[in-house]
């Protein structure tokens, strides 16, 4: 799993380190990068923030959801597109 933050909607560019250390962000178990062009967004269709995608090996998204969800919702979608 990674996480992309749009850093250009964002009103600083702290304001994704400042989110990362308030969400314990060194315990998170996965990378998070910095979309600083827009260009993967673009590249993917992310047409609302925050868009959940879970990817094949080879880049094709085989889910997608526009908005929060929880963890185990999460989760369980995850589990669906690896089950198949």
């Amino acid at each position: 799993m990674v996480a992309a933050g749009q850093t250009q909607t964002e009103t600083s560019p702290a304001a994704l380190s400042r989110l990362l250390a308030r969400s314990g962000g060194a315990r998170l178990g996965y990378p998070v990068v910095a979309d600083a062009s827009g260009r993967l967004a673009d590249g993917y269709g992310v047409a609302d923030l925050p868009w959940i995608a879970v990817t094949a090996p080879g880049g094709t998204i085989s889910y997608h959801h526009a908005g929060w969800l929880t963890a185990g919702s999460l989760a369980r979608a995850v589990q669906g597109q690896a089950a198949g």
